[in-house]
C-alpha cells in the first residue's frame, strides 16, 4: 500500500508538472507590456508594490486569499509578522513579472530591482527573503497555469459538444418534402396531391399553407414553359 501511494503521488506530480510546463508558455505569451506597466505603476517611493486588481484577476483569486495562502505556506517566523503584509504583496507582484512576463523584462526590470531592495530592508534576513520569493513563485505559477489549463479544458468540452451529432428533429411529412424538393419536383407535387385527395387525411389550414409554400418553391421556369 505504501509503495502504491508513493508511486501514485509521484505519477500525479509528474503529470501536473508536465501540464504546467505546457501551460506556462501560454501564460507568458498572453502577458502584455501594458499589463506590466500597470503593475509597476503601483510602486511606492520606498519600493513596495501594492497588489493590483489585474494581478488578482490573472490569478483568479481575491487579494486577501492570496496573502493568506502564502502566509500559511511560509515557515520562517520572521515572515509571519503582520507588518510584512506589504512585503508579501510585493513578492507576489515580483513573481508575476519574473515568471509570467519574462518577455517584457525591459519594461519592469528597474522597478523589480528596487522592489527587491525593499524586501531585503524589510525582512532583514536573506534566507527568509528567499523563502518568501520561492513561496510566491510557486503560488503564482500554480494559480496562473491552473487557470489556463481549466480554460483549455472548457474550450475542448465546448468543441466536442459542437462535434456531437445532434438528433434529427422530426419535421413531419411536409418538412421531409424539402429534402427532395429541388431534384424531384414532380414527385413532390404528386405526394402532396395524393395526400390531400386521400379520404383518410383532412389537412388543416396551416398544413395547406405549408404545402402551398413547398409547391411554390419547387416551381421552375421550365415547368411554367411546359404548361
Amino acid at each position: 500500500c505504501t509503495d502504491k501511494y508513493v508511486v501514485d503521488n509521484a505519477t500525479k506530480k509528474v503529470e501536473k508538472d508536465h501540464k504546467k510546463a505546457v501551460a506556462l508558455p501560454l501564460v507568458q505569451d498572453a502577458a502584455s507590456p501594458d499589463k506590466c506597466k500597470e503593475i509597476v505603476s503601483k510602486q511606492k517611493d520606498d519600493g513596495c508594490i501594492e497588489l493590483d486588481d489585474s494581478v488578482c484577476k490573472e490569478l483568479d483569486t481575491p487579494k486577501e486569499d492570496i496573502i493568506t495562502t502564502i502566509q500559511k505556506k511560509i515557515t520562517n517566523n520572521k515572515l509571519k509578522v503582520p507588518d510584512l503584509s506589504s512585503s508579501l504583496a510585493t513578492a507576489v507582484n515580483l513573481s508575476y513579472l519574473k515568471n509570467l512576463a519574462p518577455h517584457h523584462e525591459g519594461v519592469w526590470k528597474d522597478k523589480y530591482d528596487k522592489a527587491r531592495e525593499y524586501l531585503s530592508k524589510q525582512i532583514g534576513d536573506k534566507n527568509a527573503e528567499e523563502e518568501l520569493i520561492k513561496c510566491a513563485d510557486e503560488y503564482v505559477v500554480d494559480k496562473a497555469t491552473d487557470k489556463v489549463i481549466e480554460e483549455k479544458k472548457r474550450d475542448v468540452i465546448d468543441l466536442k459538444k459542437d462535434e456531437i451529432p445532434k438528433e434529427p428533429v422530426d419535421r413531419g411529412f411536409f418538412g421531409k418534402l424539402y429534402d427532395t424538393a429541388s431534384s424531384k419536383t414532380g414527385e413532390v407535387v404528386d405526394q402532396v396531391k395524393n395526400l390531400f385527395t386521400s379520404n383518410k387525411y383532412k389537412p388543416d389550414d396551416h398544413e395547406k399553407a405549408e404545402a402551398l409554400v413547398i409547391i411554390e418553391e419547387t416551381a421552375t421556369p421550365e415547368k411554367c414553359e411546359e404548361i
